[in-house]
């Protein structure tokens, strides 16, 4: 399967004889990142305060209230080697999503470590990306790029970046 995103929803695509074939539809409003996890789920980033994910087991979607927030915007699901799902927010930082997809923990981090990261304006993450030591980068709009440390809950900035806005990391 290829899976798009577009302003309308998410659709789940099949590829043959070179040319896509649409063969599912979900509507989300604005979605803004899409990843799968270990179980198949796919996880969508949008407007707003939920996260949505198309569960293989029943092909519905899903929402799961993310953060308490109004005015804000999932803008990056990452899922994790640890079977969870990493989610950043504009302006509210990280929350983890369990593996179960029952529960998100909101991630907490010294607010020296994010004073020291978010140098202007304020966070805007543009993606996330974990690397085969388990470290999550994290590029921004405007604050170049950080990284988290899952198991210590660190969050450092990373000079020498090229360009404070950060649209990929691979």
């Amino acid at each position: 399967n290829v899976w798009l995103t577009g302003g309308a929803g998410v659709v789940r695509c099949s590829y043959s004889a070179g040319r896509l074939a649409v063969n599912g539809f979900w509507p989300v409003f604005m979605p803004l990142s899409i990843s799968q996890d270990g179980s198949g789920r796919i996880w969508i980033g949008a407007m707003g305060e939920n996260a949505y994910y198309i569960s293989p087991d029943d092909d519905q979607l899903h929402s799961l209230k993310a953060l308490s927030a109004h005015f804000t915007f999932i803008t990056s699901c990452l899922s994790l080697e640890n079977g969870n799902v990493l989610t950043s927010a504009f302006q509210y930082g990280l929350g983890e999503i369990d593996g179960s997809a029952t529960h998100v923990r909101q991630l907490s981090v010294d607010e020296n470590m994010w004073q020291d990261c978010i140098r202007r304006s304020v966070f805007v993450p543009s993606c996330m990306y974990q690397d085969s030591d388990g470290l999550v980068w994290i590029g921004t709009v405007a604050n170049g790029l950080m990284t988290y440390d899952l198991s210590s809950g660190n969050l450092t900035r990373v000079p020498g970046a090229p360009c404070l806005d950060v649209a990929a990391i691979e």
